[in-house]
C-alpha cells in the first residue's frame, strides 16, 4: 500500500510539472508574438513612414524610386512578420482557418482581383492542424506566390487546393515566362526551400516549367 501511495504521489507530481511546463511554453510563445508585433512592427512602420516622406521630398526620380523600393520592402517584411506571428500565436488552428489565411495571402501577394483560390471539395470536414504542418505548408505556399509575382511576368494565374481525409495539396499555375528547373539553383526561386519543407512533412513537390511555357508548382503533404 505504501508503494502505491508513493507511486501515486510521484505520478501526480510529474503531471503537475508537465502541465506547468506546457503553460510556460505557451506564455513564452505569446510573449514572443507580442514582442515581434510591438518592437519590430513599430520599427517597420517607422521605415514605411520615413520612406513616404523621403519620396515626397525627393527632387530627382532616382531617389523617389529608391524610397519607394524601401517602402515596398518594409511593407513586405511587415506582412511576413504578421504571418509568423499568426503561426506561433494561434493554437490550435483549424483547417478552415488555414484555408482562409491562404486566400488572404493570395490577395495580398499577387494583387490580382481575378485570381481566386479554388478548393476541392468546396465543403470539407474541419480538423486541427499541427504547427509543423501549418508552418511548412503555409510558408511553401507563400514562396510559390512570391515566385509568380517576382519572376513569372504572368498575365494569368490559377490556384487550386485539394483536400482529402489524409492530406492537402495545392497547385499554382501561371502563363508566364517559365524557366528550366534544373538551372535555377541559387537564383532566388527558393525551389530548394520547397523541397526541404515537403521533406519535413513526408510530402512532395513537383515543378513543371519550360522557358516561354509558364509554370505549375504542386505541393502535397499529409496532415501531421
Amino acid at each position: 500500500g505504501m508503494v502505491i501511495l508513493i507511486a501515486g504521489a510521484w505520478l501526480r507530481g510529474m503531471i503537475r510539472h508537465r502541465v506547468m511546463r506546457i503553460r510556460e511554453v505557451e506564455q513564452l510563445r505569446q510573449q514572443i508574438a507580442r514582442d515581434l508585433h510591438d518592437d519590430i512592427g513599430s520599427n517597420l512602420g517607422g521605415i514605411v513612414l520615413l520612406s513616404e516622406i523621403g519620396s515626397e521630398h525627393s527632387r530627382d526620380e532616382e531617389s523617389r524610386q529608391d524610397f519607394q523600393a524601401i517602402r515596398r520592402a518594409a511593407e513586405e517584411a511587415s506582412l511576413s512578420m504578421r504571418d509568423i506571428i499568426w503561426l506561433i500565436q494561434r493554437e490550435p488552428v483549424s483547417l478552415k482557418e488555414f484555408v482562409t489565411r491562404m486566400r488572404q495571402s493570395l490577395r495580398a501577394i499577387l494583387h490580382q482581383p481575378d485570381v481566386f483560390l479554388e478548393v476541392e471539395p468546396s465543403s470539407f470536414p474541419d480538423r486541427s492542424l499541427s504547427l509543423l504542418f501549418r508552418r511548412n505548408v503555409f510558408l511553401a505556399f507563400k514562396e510559390v506566390l512570391n515566385n509568380v509575382r517576382k519572376h513569372a511576368q504572368a498575365r494569368v494565374a490559377s490556384v487550386q487546393v485539394v483536400i482529402d481525409a489524409e492530406r492537402l495539396r495545392f497547385a499554382v499555375s501561371d502563363n508566364g515566362v517559365g524557366f528550366d528547373p534544373s538551372s535555377v539553383a541559387g537564383t532566388g526561386h527558393g525551389l530548394d526551400n520547397l523541397r526541404r519543407r515537403a521533406s519535413r512533412l513526408q510530402g512532395w513537390v513537383k515543378i513543371e516549367s519550360d522557358p516561354g511555357k509558364g509554370t505549375t508548382i504542386t505541393f502535397e503533404a499529409p496532415f501531421s
